[in-house]
């Protein structure tokens, strides 16, 4: 009869790189991204299993993408395993849309990364299941791409996520080794038929490529990480640099970048500014051919004011020598809304949340209001303003002209009326 072959290593390595990570970051709970499957069961088995002193609570999120038929009966699988083992148990449904140009994996990687960000919160430490074949996966798909650095360096072992961590505490085992560890240990788990399409990319490199470079090449797997890691040390570096640059070329309050600061950079620097730029602004990074047309169209060109280029999902316009990113704005604009005392107030459609300790900070009058409601720019409206000859009116498109704030983004500023009257134009002003 065949005996699995053991690895010990896996509960040993894993236990370890898990205990570092709470004594390391401290967090107030963990959650586990549980799909079903045999990787993430594993890793939920041995999180079960960790001795730890005052160990944080865990809480288990199954996504929900209602792409295959079988997703139901994944996500009753996995209910019905937390209540036989005692864990707490979440799942969310996500709608995975592809925007053009993208594949539906993507859209559904997206989503889930979306979803899992809203239990992100300060103190969280959010683990993934990813093994050392992702990794070697990751690389050679991200290298057929023509990735630079950041691309090539693929998953990292521990990094920030939403306003807390993400970490992959079996990223240095095998694929093998974890199937083993559920065999051994007679873990239920659920299968994905999807992953045997050769039509995907990822499925296609681990069943017909992998197998090829295995038998020449024994350890590709171990050798493709072990590249992983030195992008991503070089790209500490790259970081480092672009961040130097990138703080000489933005604008003191960080909005915008200062297109002649760029433009007098070389032109790689400025594609790393860029890159730097808008992944603080939390935008999706377009490819390389359309950051050279971003370079060339908005800092080699410097185009008319006023002028917009979008690309799924962002925009960057130009206005008076700055560049200004953002997410594209939704159409029609976004709908008046009441905000309710002494709470925060998200505006979904913009995704932005309100917070009422900033609304007091800006205006502390409004804290006195029996009733406000959040608008936005129609056209026509004024701001009553103060002066040593009594009070005034001024139009609210003046005083964005003065203030600098770019046409584009004058229609989804939130304007905040208390009893009626504008009183706060957020961010920009206060009114009488």
């Amino acid at each position: 009869m065949y005996e699995l072959p053991r690895d010990p290593d896996l509960a040993r390595g894993v236990a370890a790189e898990v205990s570092d990570l709470l004594a390391r970051l401290e967090p107030s709970r963990v959650v586990l991204a549980w799909s079903g499957g045999a990787d993430s069961s594993v890793l939920l088995h041995l999180l079960r299993r960790l001795q730890t002193p005052r160990a944080p609570a865990l809480l288990a999120v199954h996504v929900h993408h209602g792409l295959h038929d079988d997703a139901d009966a994944w996500e009753r699988h996995c209910r019905e395993q937390a209540r036989g083992i005692g864990v707490e148990m979440t799942a969310v449904k996500v709608r995975a849309r592809a925007a053009p140009g993208d594949s539906p994996e993507a859209a559904a990687r997206r989503a889930r990364y979306d979803a899992l960000r809203r239990f992100a919160s300060a103190g969280t430490l959010l683990l993934t299941a990813h093994h050392r074949d992702d990794q070697a996966e990751t690389v050679l798909l991200q290298l057929m791409r023509g990735a630079g650095a950041a691309g090539l360096s693929a998953m990292p072992r521990c990094a920030a996520f939403g306003d807390g961590w993400l970490a992959r505490p079996m990223l240095a085992f095998s694929r093998a080794a974890i199937r083993d560890y559920a065999l051994r240990h007679e873990l239920r788990w659920v299968e994905d038929s999807g992953n045997d399409d050769l039509r995907h990319d990822r499925n296609y490199l681990r069943h017909r490529v992998a197998p090829l470079l295995r038998a020449r090449w024994p350890q590709w797997e171990t050798a493709a990480a072990r590249a992983a890691r030195h992008q991503g040390e070089a790209l500490e570096l790259l970081d480092a640099e672009a961040g130097r640059c990138l703080a000489r070329c933005m604008t003191p309050d960080g909005r915008a970048l200062l297109a002649k600061a760029c433009a007098a950079l070389p032109a790689a620097r400025q594609k790393a500014v860029l890159r730097r730029w808008l992944k603080t602004r939390g935008l999706r990074t377009p490819g390389e051919r359309q950051l050279e047309y971003l370079r060339a169209a908005l800092i080699a060109s410097r185009p008319r004011s006023g002028s917009v280029i979008a690309w799924p999902d962002s925009e960057i316009g130009f206005y008076r020598d700055r560049l200004y990113a953002r997410v594209r704005p939704p159409q029609p604009p976004p709908a008046e809304r009441a905000w309710p005392h002494g709470a925060d107030l998200e505006l979904p459609e913009l995704k932005q949340t309100l917070r009422w300790r900033e609304l007091l900070r800006q205006a502390p009058a409004l804290a006195a209001a029996a009733r406000l409601h959040v608008g936005f720019r129609r056209g026509g409206e004024q701001c009553a303003r103060r002066a040593a000859a009594g009070c005034f009116h001024q139009d609210l498109k003046k005083i964005f002209q003065t203030r600098g704030v770019p046409p584009w983004e004058r229609d989804r500023v939130p304007l905040i009326h208390a009893d009626g009257r504008l009183r706060l134009v957020w961010g920009v002003t206060t009114c009488e």
